[in-house]
């Protein structure tokens, strides 16, 4: 119940109590009357029964006995209770008078309570559309709500991942680092080997173009002596060995022929690299890898390249 409405209900009590306290009143006051109205009639009996004499039959026998003070207390009473009725009557008219005016009143303030009570139902049923509209919009904010608590929970599962492929790439990358960290320090070592290697080259074609200088000599003096520095059977024969370059690597003066093992190739074996009827240089063998070799080379009259030709001697 609103409030609009227990006020109706306690100005209607309180309505009921004024309505209830006038009627004891009036009633209390009529059981008075009606005990003076019989008492009055007693006497009136009396003075009926006191007129009755002879004595009492004129005007001027009554006149004379109203002086002498002898009729009887009922006149006085009858007038006096005919005074106090007449004044009880007009207050309880102007009574009943100002009870129509708080009727009045109270009915005025029970219709302007009634309309104010159609305001407060109708301001009652648009809050309550209003209400609905709101749980209506409620429950859409808690389905969208439990709609991102499950895309959260996605997120927090797609973080999760996220962070163990950061932690096995992490770890991927310190392996990298690790192996690039070895592979730079190898390089390192590698270029100090190259330089080193470097080094023994120029020192080997010195070595090589002084040996090639006493072998020209050797060829413009004996002719019949073999050209090439490999190995040689005693007695002066020997199997040839023949084939061709591979690949070349002219910043590491290194070549890759097509004999190995196989053709009895031995690391130190020189070999004589020519192209057509043209000479090109000389090469030596540094390392077998089965069916191939790796040579050096230690003289080039001009640049070795794949596909020149190569003899351990020459006929």
């Amino acid at each position: 119940m609103s409030f609009l409405g227990k006020v109706l209900v306690i100005l209607n009590l309180l309505l009921a109590v004024i309505y209830a306290g006038i009627s004891a009143v009036l009633y209390t006051q009529r059981v008075d009357y009606k005990a003076q109205i019989s008492a009055l009639e007693q006497q009136r009996q009396k003075f009926i029964d006191f007129m009755n004499k002879q004595e009492y039959k004129s005007t001027a026998s009554v006149g004379s006995i109203e002086q002498r003070n002898e009729i009887p207390d009922y006149i006085t009473v009858v007038r006096n209770v005919g005074s106090e009725l007449k004044n009880l009557l007009e207050k309880h008219e102007i009574e009943v008078n100002k009870l129509k005016d708080q009727g009045k009143f109270l009915e005025s303030k029970i219709s302007d309570l009634e309309n104010k009570l159609k305001d407060e139902e109708s301001k009652r049923q648009i809050s309550d559309q209003k209400l609905g509209e709101s749980e209506l919009e409620r429950k859409k904010l808690l389905t969208d709500y439990q709609n991102l608590n499950a895309r959260m929970d996605e997120l927090r599962e797609a973080r999760d991942a996220a962070e163990k492929e950061l932690k096995d790439f992490r770890g991927k990358h310190d392996t990298l680092y690790t192996q690039h960290l070895q592979l730079t320090t190898k390089a390192a070592r590698l270029d100090e080997e190259v330089k080193e290697a470097e080094l023994a080259s120029k020192q080997a074609q010195t070595r090589i173009e002084r040996l090639e200088t006493e072998l020209k000599f050797i060829h413009e003096r004996f002719p019949e002596t073999i050209t090439g520095g490999g190995t040689r059977p005693e007695g002066g024969e020997g199997p040839i060995i023949r084939g061709r370059v591979l690949a070349v690597k002219p910043d590491l003066k290194l070549v890759i022929i097509d004999k190995g093992g196989p053709d009895k190739v031995q690391p130190g074996m020189r070999f004589i690299v020519y192209r057509a009827d043209q000479f090109v240089g000389h090469i030596e063998v540094e390392k077998v890898i089965g069916e191939y070799s790796s040579a050096k080379i230690t003289n080039a009259k001009i640049s070795i390249q794949q596909g020149d030709q190569i003899a351990n001697r020459l006929q």
